[in-house]
């Protein structure tokens, strides 16, 4: 207590004191606007008055679908290859915990698609198989086609693109404060 005393000791504690304080501020500033762009990817994303399903929503229904197009596979052997690769590529999607993770999980479940799809065409279908085919099909295509437009990835930009500025650019790297994640 006998160092506070002097002025320039005090001055000292007093500027280290708002520093930190600065510091700390722009951290939890950074990560709570990082988390509210990234809750969009699970809950939607506000354009105007409309909120557009989330990203997440649209997994979800291409791993519904895809789960449709293995079970269309059923027990056609010459298919089994490609149905175990689509049912492998829904469980890594499945266990993605990170929006990174998801993304490439999504980007390996469109590839087992692809693949699936492809394999399937060069086979004879019934018609309860080419309208299962067709229905899971346009779902999978109509989700991806939802998720590649989503405003999601403009929310992270923007986020991003006020962070940029001088003094949240040299602040936030300081502090290591998380920004938020694309979804590619």
């Amino acid at each position: 207590m006998e160092k506070l005393k002097k002025r320039s000791a005090a001055a000292a504690v007093a500027a280290a004191a708002i520093v930190l304080s600065t510091l700390l501020g722009v951290r939890l500033s950074v990560g709570r606007e990082t988390k509210k762009v990234e809750r969009m990817f699970f809950t939607g994303v506000a354009v105007g008055t409309y909120i557009e399903p989330g990203i997440a929503t649209h997994l979800q229904v291409r791993d519904n679908a895809s789960n449709g197009l293995v079970s269309m596979a059923g027990s056609r052997e010459e298919l089994t290859a490609a149905s175990d690769s689509l049912r492998a590529a829904r469980r890594e999607l499945a266990d993605a915990q990170t929006i990174p993770q998801k993304a490439k999980a999504n980007r390996n479940l469109e590839s087992a698609y692809r693949k699936f799809v492809s394999l399937v065409k060069t086979l004879r279908l019934d018609e309860r198989e080419q309208e299962m085919l067709e229905k899971y099909s346009s779902q999978m295509d109509n989700a991806q086609h939802k998720i590649d437009t989503s405003f999601y990835n403009i929310k992270v930009d923007e986020l991003r693109e006020e962070l940029s500025w001088f003094p949240f650019n040299f602040l936030s790297r300081l502090v290591f404060a998380p920004y938020p994640q694309y979804f590619e």
